[in-house]
């Protein structure tokens, strides 16, 4: 079966490339719809965000911030397909840059036979009225009523090139020959050709500009430095493997310097060099310890060359090194003793679920149970049937079931429930404070894009000192920027009207925007609750 596909993607000024969507369309031999699959990605790199770019066409800020990872979007597209479709492209750069992506991003090796189009369309077209160019510029020329407005969305690109190659009813036995007359692409031949390091992407191999090689490449990307060629894992061509291996002993060289380390190794080799080593020079990568009892535990040899020992004098740490660590204390100075506690214990239950989940021959029963034990706002739990409620270490607890939890002593004893005379839990173990597990800091996000994704929602907000102030329909929040963790306070106007006190949820946050989803998540259902008639309102004291 033939898929139809696009795919969009930006690059920031190193080269890198993030793909922001992708979507697909499963034609039947008329070229008429059979399946669909569409998908925002995740921006990988969130340091170049900007919300204009025709990348993000037909989603809003809060759409691409909130969709899943590149790698789960790949595998879950590679599912769908059949092993037998046929995936048509419009342009060889699209191609070539998914091949790339999915193999770097998802580890999967497509071998699905794919077809870039342009070129049989405009063969087929030839000398009518806009047989080349963009696929929109071909559709209108067809007739076909376009929408400029979602020019560059996927699942909109998709679709323009199903209804073209319908009305036009291309043979789709030609997309299995190759051309009889290859045309030049209306994509230009390459990107940068002026850069002095040119990269064939049929080949995966980097050239120096000029290369004979060169000469029958059908598109080149060219770089200013080789340091993308390294990243990416590009393959020097013959004629430029000196100067490759040459800049790629001076990278080596620059990483050794940069950190601290006095012991290098590459995962690859089974031996240790002291950082001063040459051999260490040509490795791909690059890892190192500081202490000698750090290397030992590597298990690897010491290199019979440099002869690394115990008493190699440790190297001290560069100034950036020094600036992170003092900031990490900080941080952690910052932190009040339930905030550090709330920390701790986001940390460990996350990590107990991944652990318990990961076992296949789980009940739904003891899934639940599972979730509901792993959740960070409990501190006490009690089983169905029995009339004692525990604490999270008591042994009691490994043998209950459909277990119910509660975040203070007096929930659990307004529903019902007495202390185990085991564990004895008191309202000493209460928990004040806690981190939803879904939460996790997100280092380069900014409160602008807190600001911006208000604006979607429709939530005033300004800020004011250190604080972010939104008001939604049913509440006021007050955002502390200056904190970490993130701490946020409330006022119910649902239930208190009047009120122009804040008060402090019993919640912390690990970014911004973890702490404004939880905002429309909460105003959501009160507001809900509130057309329903299921919220009391406090009405003011008589005078």
């Amino acid at each position: 079966m033939f898929v139809l596909a696009d795919m969009e993607w930006m690059t920031n000024e190193n080269g890198h490339y993030s793909p922001t969507q992708i979507a697909a369309v499963k034609v039947d031999e008329n070229w008429n719809e059979v399946d669909t699959f569409s998908s925002f990605i995740r921006p990988r790199d969130t340091a170049f965000h900007d919300w204009e770019h025709v990348a993000y066409t037909g989603g809003t800020a809060t759409d691409f911030l909130h969709a899943r990872k590149g790698y789960n979007v790949f595998k879950t597209f590679d599912e769908w397909l059949s092993d037998d479709d046929v995936i048509l492209w419009w342009y060889l750069e699209s191609e070539c840059l998914y091949k790339k992506l999915i193999q770097i991003i998802a580890k999967i090796n497509d071998n699905h036979k794919m077809v870039s189009i342009n070129r049989y369309v405009a063969e087929y077209l030839a000398g009518q009225l806009n047989s080349r160019g963009n696929v929109y510029k071909v559709a209108e020329g067809q007739g076909v009523t376009v929408d400029e407005e979602l020019k560059h969305n996927s699942a909109n690109d998709v679709k323009v090139m199903r209804e073209l190659m319908s009305v036009i009813q291309y043979p789709q036995e030609l997309l299995l020959k190759p051309l009889e007359k290859p045309e030049e692409s209306s994509e230009p031949r390459s990107q940068g050709e002026d850069l002095p390091y040119q990269y064939d992407e049929a080949t995966n191999k980097i050239h120096i500009k000029g290369c004979k090689h060169l000469e029958n490449s059908k598109f080149t990307k060219g770089y200013l430095l080789l340091k993308t060629a390294f990243r990416k894992g590009f393959i020097a061509c013959e004629c430029c493997k000196e100067e490759y291996k040459k800049e790629f002993r001076e990278r080596n060289i620059d990483i050794i310097d940069r950190t601290a380390y006095t012991y290098v190794y590459s995962p690859d080799s089974e031996v240790y060099h002291r950082y001063t080593c040459g051999l260490i020079l040509s490795a791909k990568t690059i890892m190192g310890t500081r202490t000698y009892n750090a290397i030992l535990k590597t298990g690897k040899k010491p290199c019979k060359v440099c002869n690394p020992t115990p008493t190699d004098v440790y190297r001290p740490l560069p100034p950036q090194y020094k600036e992170k660590r003092l900031e990490k204390k900080k941080i952690r100075h910052l932190l009040s003793s339930e905030d550090a506690k709330a920390v701790k214990k986001q940390r460990g239950i996350a990590a107990e679920r991944k652990t318990k989940l990961e076992n296949t021959s789980l009940t739904e029963a003891e899934i639940k149970d599972i979730y509901t034990l792993t959740q960070p706002e409990f501190a006490f739990w009690a089983g169905k049937g029995y009339q004692t409620f525990h604490l999270r270490s008591c042994s009691k607890l490994q043998e209950l079931s459909n277990l119910r939890g509660f975040k203070t002593y007096k929930q659990a004893v307004r529903a019902g429930f007495t202390p185990c005379r085991k564990c004895k839990p008191t309202a000493k173990h209460d928990v004040n404070v806690s981190i939803p597990i879904g939460n996790r800091i997100r280092i380069d996000e900014k409160i602008e894009d807190v600001e911006i994704m208000c604006k979607e929602a429709g939530f005033p907000c300004h800020m004011e000192g250190a604080y972010l102030y939104i008001e939604t329909t049913v509440g006021k929040w007050r955002i502390n920027i200056g904190t970490s963790p993130v701490k946020l306070e409330h006022i119910n106007l649902a239930k208190n009207p009047n009120s122009i006190t804040y008060h402090k949820q019993p919640r912390i946050f690990l970014s911004f925007i973890d702490t404004f989803d939880y905002i429309k998540r909460h105003d959501t259902e009160l507001a809900k609750k509130k057309a329903n008639g299921k919220v009391f309102v406090e009405l003011p004291p008589e005078e």
